[in-house]
């Protein structure tokens, strides 16, 4: 009877030994699988805004600097600040 009693406790410890391993590997395979966006990937995304910066005139004339200024379009800044917020919660 004093074998039985021991075994119950040791069985117990190895299957929660057994159960946190498999969960370990379970989490690890999960964070390996993301697709992660690398520099590269970021760099070479198109993006508009540069593009339309790239279109701007090379005069130092008054004139002209002010219109490049005024047909430059500001306002969308921020716009994937919440979606960065987001992903880095």
């Amino acid at each position: 009877m004093d074998n039985q009693s021991e075994k119950g406790p040791i069985l117990g410890i190895i299957i929660i030994i057994v159960l946190l391993v498999v969960g370990g590997l379970f989490v690890l395979n999960n964070n390996l699988n993301k697709a992660e966006l690398t520099p590269t990937d970021i760099e070479g995304a198109p993006d508009s805004q540069a593009d339309s910066l790239g279109l701007q005139a090379t005069s130092t004339e008054l004139d002209s600097i002010e219109a490049d200024a005024n047909a430059t379009d500001l306002s969308n800044l921020d716009a994937e600040i919440n979606q960065i917020e987001q992903e880095l919660q």
